[in-house]
């Protein structure tokens, strides 16, 4: 007999996309998910024990998903997961190996990271102004309560970090390039609602003109 769970079954719209990351997390694997639209997040699982073969269907807003190292040194099933894409798009990076699929069939190894990261790419023309616009990136982000080193991303760039704890809950995480009269600088927050923001921040580098890959990303120690 198959189980079906919905999101439309849990409750707020606030609480759907938590009751995904619980779940996934809880009776699949740990791993870091998000979103760019919580509000607007739904999901259903039907999930089927076969013995020796489990078959579980998924259904869900776009969503976003990092296991490092350290998910897999926490909770590894050891399962190799062959998933048949139907709609939508799936873009997975595995072992120095990125594949984008629109339809047919995924193989991915749970005892493997499969890397990610809050990015966007952008365009710096290397003479800012004041008045250039900034760019952004945002999500929503549930993560388990633990220490954690934040890192933020630009270009082939790793720095600056640093560590920091984190209680259990859904964040809005957010990163920004503002410009600046002849220089650059890079703001990554995170915020949860009736905590103080998290901050880190480069505030002021150069780049030549190009087009770079920014954000941050988050390695649990737990």
């Amino acid at each position: 007999m198959g189980l079906l769970v919905a999101s439309d079954d849990v409750g707020a719209d606030e609480e759907r996309f938590d009751w995904f990351c619980k779940t996934v997390n809880d009776e699949v694997m740990p791993v870091m998910l998000s979103t760019r639209h919580p509000d607007a997040f739904r999901a259903s699982i039907t999930d089927l024990d076969l013995g020796v073969v489990r078959l579980t269907a998924v259904a869900c807003s776009p969503v976003d998903s990092r296991r490092t190292a350290t998910h897999v040194r926490r909770g590894d099933p050891e399962h190799v997961q062959l998933a048949l894409l139907s709609q939508g798009a799936l873009v997975i990076s595995q072992r120095g190996n990125e594949s984008a699929v629109t339809g047919g069939l995924v193989l991915t190894d749970t005892s493997r990271p499969s890397e990610g990261a809050c990015t966007r790419s952008v365009w710096l023309d290397g003479d800012p102004i004041e008045t250039d616009a900034e760019a952004c990136t945002s999500r929503s982000i549930y993560l388990a309560s633990g220490w954690y080193t934040w890192t933020q991303i630009f270009g082939a760039a790793r720095t600056p970090s640093r560590d920091l704890y984190l209680a259990a809950g859904t964040y809005t995480w957010t990163d920004c390039i503002k410009p600046h009269s002849g220089s650059y600088e890079q703001k990554s927050s995170l915020y949860r609602p009736g905590y103080q923001p998290a901050y880190l921040n480069d505030p002021k580098f150069t780049a030549t003109r190009a087009t770079y890959t920014f954000g941050s990303e988050l390695d649990p120690h737990f």
